[in-house]
């Protein structure tokens, strides 16, 4: 048995993975635009031309909200930091990589949920989900809760990782982060994924 287990562990290290830990278990941090910035620096950080995957963006937040902030990782992967200029609370970052990243598991990682009682104490409970849909450039993606905030700020929801293919034949790994305002609005996060195109 010890022997069985050995090479499990060494595998398991090598590939640089957390079974247990939501939202990083497939190798992408929920907030991607924070760990490029960590990995970034000077002018070749912020230019396109080193981006290696065909960049995924939204043109009508483009128009709506202005250009979004740029940031192009060492390996050619990349990130749009778009922020609504009327609530920076709400927003959206577009993760794009070369790597290949493991596929979303049946059911989404749980998140809390933040209760307030009558007698006003706060309590903290774990939400089981089931995955939500949008389509981003023709193709079904996957989306869930990532964190629940309470009164008039808005949700975050991340998708699946997914693969998709620009025109020029380029294969990437993808990854939405957003924070939207509440379900049925022009700025929920349904809403905001279906804008994004190549």
């Amino acid at each position: 048995m010890k022997h069985l287990l050995a090479p499990l562990a060494v595998c398991l290290s090598l590939c640089n993975c957390s079974l247990f830990t939501a939202g990083t278990a497939d190798g992408i941090d929920a907030n991607p635009f924070t760990v490029l910035e960590t990995q970034s620096s000077g002018w070749k950080a912020k230019s396109p031309k080193r981006v290696s995957v065909g960049i995924l963006r939204s043109r009508k937040l483009d128009n709506r909200w202005g250009s979004p902030d740029l940031l192009v990782g060492p390996d050619g992967s990349y990130a749009l930091n778009y922020k609504n200029p009327g609530n920076p609370r709400i927003g959206m970052v577009i993760y794009g990589s070369p790597q290949m990243f493991l596929p979303a598991g049946i059911t989404p990682p749980t998140y809390t949920e933040i209760i307030k009682d009558r007698k006003g104490k706060i309590h903290a409970r774990e939400v089981s989900q089931s995955w939500r849909e949008a389509e981003i450039a023709g193709q079904t993606v996957k989306y869930c809760v990532s964190e629940e905030t309470d009164g008039p700020r808005p949700n975050n929801f991340v998708t699946e990782t997914f693969r998709m293919k620009d025109k020029k034949g380029r294969v990437g790994s993808y990854r939405v982060r957003i924070s939207a305002g509440k379900e049925g609005s022009r700025l929920d996060a349904k809403h905001l994924l279906e804008t994004i195109r190549f």
